[in-house]
């Protein structure tokens, strides 16, 4: 599964008025993370803000700037898109559809929430 889907929904989701404040928090930090991240792209600031107004004109725009950093990859983007996630879990629980992919090593993952599918593929790393 992609993951720069994971990370558009973890930002249109986390922009909801009714949010409470831990919600809001990780919402903002995985915000303020991406736009450290983009700060080198211009207008980058101006399409995060309008992909929060208007996620459907803006989600190419957005996916595309988010896949030039290689928001997919990158460990303290998807932590952030995870814990924002898991927030939104607790809190609103039939929102409980998204997946979570790790490529690469994993030390230990906890996933939460009613609903699991969990799959492992496990193979050799690539030499260097």
């Amino acid at each position: 599964m992609e993951l720069l889907p994971i990370i558009l929904t973890a930002l249109a989701t986390g922009a909801s008025d009714t949010a409470i404040m831990a919600i809001k928090d990780a919402y903002t930090g995985l915000k303020d993370l991406i736009l450290r991240k983009l700060s080198t792209k211009p207008d980058a600031q101006v399409i995060l803000n309008e992909y929060v107004t208007d996620p459907t004109i803006y989600n190419q725009p957005l996916a595309k700037l988010l896949s030039e950093i290689h928001a997919e990859k990158d460990p303290e983007v998807l932590s952030a898109t995870q814990h924002l996630l898991q927030l939104l879990q607790v809190t609103y629980p039939e929102h409980e559809q998204y997946a979570i992919h790790n490529s690469g090593s994993v030390q230990g993952q906890i996933i939460g929430g009613s609903h699991h599918k969990i799959t492992q593929t496990f193979s050799e790393l690539p030499v260097s």
